[in-house]
């Protein structure tokens, strides 16, 4: 990505005049990383090393998306929309949890298992001893 490119994008999301690290421009010049990133996959499928840097800059957008929900759940949202990023169930703010109604939310508890599990024995187990053959 180009300098004036990058400027571009912080001018965009900044929140004050000299915001650089704020999550919504990280998060945006992220999204351009991978969206320029995967352009460059689709016609060279083998790059491994490129791919693995792409996943690596899908989870530490992720990270900052959740960050983001977190704190901001309304930036969260406008932010996703505005990008086309889906969002996933991953961490909760209070508000969306329910947490700070007048009633406890209460999960439904696991399922208790049907079968006992098979006791490992312990120590090593001894080898088989050979049958003789008659052949003599």
């Amino acid at each position: 990505m180009k300098r004036s490119q990058k400027k571009k994008i912080i001018k965009k999301h900044a929140t004050h005049e000299r915001d650089t690290g704020s999550p919504q421009v990280k998060i945006e010049i992220l999204s351009e990383r991978i969206n320029k990133l995967s352009e460059h996959l689709k016609m060279h499928d083998k790059d491994n090393s490129s791919r693995r840097g792409l996943l690596s800059m899908v989870g530490q957008r992720r990270k900052l998306l959740n960050y983001l929900k977190i704190h901001d759940p309304k930036g969260y949202e406008q932010l996703t929309t505005k990008l086309k990023i889906r969002a996933t169930g991953g961490a909760t703010s209070p508000a969306v949890a329910g947490s700070s109604s007048s009633s406890p939310v209460h999960a439904a508890a696991p399922a208790k298992p049907t079968h006992k599990p098979v006791a490992k024995a312990k120590g090593k187990s001894k080898p088989k001893a050979k049958a003789k053959s008659s052949k003599k």
